[in-house]
């Protein structure tokens, strides 16, 4: 009779206990294109999620590691280590001009601070020399 009534208080106590919840992991985002192409993968993918403030995203534990994959895949397409963002919408303009000449495949990224090459990494040296050329032949 004993164990009967302590389960039926353990069982009370969880349904009366406010805020309780399965623990959470979150992502913080410092750019709304990419906290917003974060959750729309989330919702694809079938993870459960909450937004925070300032462009946080919350996610239960034991779906983390496919919320960090999700979050990797993003992060490589906004940064994937070639490219760069330009003062001058004059710069941006001569650089992919020069890509082009030169066979060299790129992507326009929109972000907050305004528009951003990328490239693939195994582009990464020749997108530095042209970008280089390019700020040289300005400097003249």
């Amino acid at each position: 009779m004993k164990t009967v009534k302590s389960i039926s208080v353990l069982i009370a106590a969880l349904f009366i206990l406010p805020g309780c919840s399965e623990p959470e992991n979150s992502s913080k985002y410092y750019d709304s294109h990419v906290y917003n192409a974060f959750i729309q993968q989330l919702e694809i993918s079938g993870v459960k999620y909450r937004k925070g403030e300032n462009l946080s995203v919350f996610y239960p534990i034991n779906q983390s590691q496919k919320a960090h994959a999700i979050h990797d895949e993003v992060i490589a397409k906004y940064y994937p280590g070639c490219g760069g963002s330009f003062t001058s919408k004059e710069t941006q303009a001569t650089v992919e001009t020069e890509l082009r000449k030169r066979g060299i495949p790129y992507t326009i990224i929109e972000l907050d601070e305004g528009p951003k090459i990328t490239c693939a990494p195994e582009y990464q040296e020749a997108f530095t020399k042209t970008f280089q050329s390019v700020i040289l032949k300005q400097a003249q």
